[in-house]
């Protein structure tokens, strides 16, 4: 695996697939919580929290899918891979049906590394 979280930190290789597993937990209840149809769940990664455009976004079932007691947020290597080295801010934002808003994540970093093998041919590769 190509990517680390600790804490709120997420550290990732750029160009990997990456699957983020959360669990957000009703504060009332103590269960865990999984959006319904009409809910939404924003992963977004900008370069500054002040940046009005993000680098990245995933929503639910568009990169962010329902398991049956956490999401996941799916990371596709086409995600990272025109990003540049170095660290970014992200969230995890959950808006219910009824306008409820919690920012289940807050912002952490999101720290993009170098890679040194990548599916580009090289000039150097020759036939067997």
């Amino acid at each position: 695996m190509g990517f680390s979280i600790f804490g709120s930190r997420i550290i990732l290789t750029r160009g990997d697939s990456v699957e983020l597993v959360l669990t957000i937990t009703n504060p009332q209840t103590g269960e865990p919580f999984v959006p319904g149809g009409e809910d939404q769940v924003y992963f977004t990664v900008k370069k500054t929290i002040h940046d009005r455009e993000p680098v990245i976004q995933k929503t639910l079932d568009h990169g962010i899918v329902r398991n049956e007691d956490s999401i996941s947020i799916l990371l596709d290597p086409a995600d990272t891979a025109d990003l540049s080295y170095g660290i970014y801010k992200y969230d995890v934002e959950l808006v219910t049906v009824s306008g409820y808003t919690d920012t289940v994540v807050p912002p952490g970093l999101f720290i993009v590394t170098e890679e040194v093998t990548t599916h580009e041919p090289s000039a150097r590769q020759t036939e067997p």
